[in-house]
């Protein structure tokens, strides 16, 4: 069986001077071509020519690549232009637009192809005054990379990028203990539980089993997140010790037993004692303060149970 003369030719290596690349030009409109990469830019530019309508090109274009005129002698090899590369027919400055996160303002700015969004962002800092950790540059629904330059990114001139906010990572809030007022940094995914670490990692003698968090009366549970409660830069938190003291639970055979609680834990925290006590599972108990049952979630304090009070533990079906 003979071979077809497709599969007699020799294919090019990847890095081969014969090897085929895509190239974008961007004229009026951007169009797609082959080209090797041992084509000089002349016959390129002949090319070009031909591809497009007279209207849109009248006179061989001048081609850039990252801002760098290319000439008619070389080859697309000599300048080292990658696979899928946007050449130019202009110098490679632009004027974009620029949206600030609070859509304040709209500003102008003149930039290079070759230009990096961190130099923009550089540029930015200086002209407007915004930092450049503060926000993200956003165009076509994507984020653009620090690194990457305009030239990649077929921007086309007077453009609008938009300056999104970047949520801060880091804050200052300030915890009230009982003998001082402390200064935390923390991050917004930070729990509840770890607040209470960080002042007892300070040494305030306040161990964080020990204590509970309160934002103005409100008691924040300890698995739940600062970003849950919207806690904000320099609010101000309080940390209260808990004071042990015993209660007495009747049990349904009549008999008391005697547990230590603190006055803000939880009628579940109460459950679970019990449950270590007597073995009865929490979600199969009812407990009754002055004829009044008791729902897990709140603590001892808000139903003004105190020390040596009586709580009866009875039937789930009265």
């Amino acid at each position: 069986m003979e071979s077809s003369s497709d599969e007699n030719q020799a294919t090019p290596s990847l890095n081969s001077p014969e090897e085929e690349i895509n190239l974008y030009f961007t004229l009026k409109k951007t169009i797609a071509m082959k080209v090797k990469k041992t084509e000089k830019i002349e016959k390129l530019k002949l090319r070009i020519h031909a591809k497009v309508e007279e209207e849109i090109l009248e006179d061989l274009p001048e081609l850039f690549y990252a801002g760098q005129q290319l000439e008619n002698g070389l080859t697309v090899m000599d300048y080292g232009i990658p696979n899928n590369s946007v050449i130019h027919n202009d110098s490679g400055v632009m004027k974009l637009y620029f949206k600030t996160p609070s859509n304040e303002k709209t500003f102008e700015l003149k930039a290079n192809r070759s230009d990096t969004i961190e130099n923009i962002k550089f540029i930015i800092e200086v002209r407007e005054g915004i930092p450049v950790h503060e926000y993200d540059i956003y165009y076509g629904g994507k984020l653009i990379e620090s690194y990457i330059t305009l030239d990649v990114l077929n921007i086309n001139n007077e453009d609008t990028l938009q300056m999104i906010s970047v949520p801060k990572e880091m804050q200052e809030i300030f915890v009230q203990t009982p003998t001082s007022t402390v200064k935390l940094e923390v991050r917004r995914a930070h729990t509840v539980l770890d607040v209470k670490k960080m002042v007892e990692s300070m040494r305030i003698c306040i161990p964080s089993e020990d204590c509970e968090l309160f934002r103005g009366g409100e008691q924040l549970q300890n698995l739940k997140t600062l970003a849950y409660y919207d806690i904000k830069e320099n609010e101000v938190l309080q940390i209260i010790r808990h004071v042990k003291h015993s209660i007495f639970v009747k049990l349904l055979n009549g008999r008391y037993i005697i547990l230590e609680v603190a006055k803000f834990d939880t009628v579940r925290d109460v459950k679970d004692k019990l449950f270590r006590e007597i073995g009865q599972a929490p979600d199969s108990q009812r407990l009754v303060f002055k004829r009044q049952q008791l729902e897990d979630d709140r603590n001892l304090a808000s139903y003004k149970i105190v020390n040596e009070s009586i709580v009866n533990l009875t039937d789930l079906g009265m």
